[in-house]
């Protein structure tokens, strides 16, 4: 996980309103159940920043010397990463919530 092609775009973004994270679905982050990685999300804008708009999408996978898959990252929404869909075990129900592009 520390390959550009590595990292995974989980599909929660706090694009609608700064700090309020959203499912694709709508549904709003648990904040008990967060994997933000020290001090994430942090917006950052910075001079190198991708988008000086800050970061308002929520990616997996390796950073600064954080080696589990279950650190999350803000990052701009127009940086390409793989996405992660969710499929249902209930067979016979599909409902897809992929997502190739975060909405900004």
């Amino acid at each position: 996980m520390d390959k550009p092609e590595d990292k995974f775009w989980i599909g929660l973004t706090d694009v609608v309103k700064e700090d309020a994270w959203l499912w694709v679905d709508g549904s709003p982050l648990d904040p008990s159940l967060t994997y933000w990685s020290g001090k994430e999300p942090d917006n950052w804008k910075g001079p190198d920043g991708q988008d000086k708009e800050g970061e308002d999408c929520a990616r997996m996978g390796e950073k600064n010397g954080a080696p589990e898959l279950k650190c999350w990252f803000d990052m701009s929404c127009k940086v390409p990463h793989k996405f992660i869909c969710e499929k249902p075990a209930t067979d016979g129900v599909f409902r897809n919530v992929c997502v190739s592009e975060p909405k900004v």
